[in-house]
């Protein structure tokens, strides 16, 4: 099956909010957050980034930032709000913004637009798509902590166990998400900054 072209995605989804679905632009004078940064780039192998902390401590800033200094990786990106508690809207956002960077897969599409999506086949096929795109790839979700739905969760966890080792996960959120976390923490897989790490030093 073809690929969808990623404008004709856009046109068929005239629900969804496109700027969430592109990297926040930087405000002037921000301080450059260099050793995290580093840290970030040098996560060549990690299969998800957590940054928890409370609001104002830069969680956004920091991903933000890291978008623009990796040399490496390619990053697509979706801001969360509250009306995105349901896992259909959420895997399309998760395909615009794929399709931002290369196309998005036709047949992850064709199950969302099923009456009642298997999730977990749609999580599968854009799996499988994911394994041949070359290079490194970044799915963003920011403000994770406004997702309350169990559904959710449980399809966004369905995503963290059959990553392809050449995309990562990163997680910006005011809360520790409700997310099972061990396996990938005790493999050194998993890259944490909590509101420590956040906090400026004098």
């Amino acid at each position: 099956m073809q690929d969808r072209n990623p404008n004709n995605d856009v046109a068929e989804t005239p629900s969804l909010v496109l700027t969430k679905t592109r990297v926040p632009a930087q405000r002037s004078g921000l301080v450059r957050r260099t050793d995290l940064i580093e840290r970030l780039i040098d996560s060549h192998d990690r299969t998800m980034t957590l940054v928890v902390g409370p609001a104002g401590y830069g969680k956004t800033t920091l991903l933000t930032q890291w978008t623009e200094a990796d040399p490496i990786r390619r990053f697509c990106w979706v801001t969360l709000e509250s009306e995105d508690n349901d896992p259909v809207t959420l895997m399309r956002y998760i395909l615009v913004a794929l399709g931002s960077l290369v196309p998005s897969p036709a047949d992850a599409w064709a199950l969302l637009d099923r009456p009642e999506p298997d999730l977990k086949a749609v999580v599968g096929a854009l799996v499988n798509h994911l394994l041949d795109v070359p290079g490194r790839l970044v799915l963003v979700l920011d403000d994770y902590h406004v997702i309350t739905n169990p559904d959710v969760h449980e399809t966004v966890q369905y995503l963290i166990d059959h990553l392809p080792h050449a995309t990562q996960l990163a997680v910006g959120t005011r809360t520790r998400p409700p997310l099972s976390m061990s396996g990938i923490a005790v493999s050194g897989m998993l890259l944490e900054f909590d509101r420590n790490d956040l906090r400026f030093t004098v």
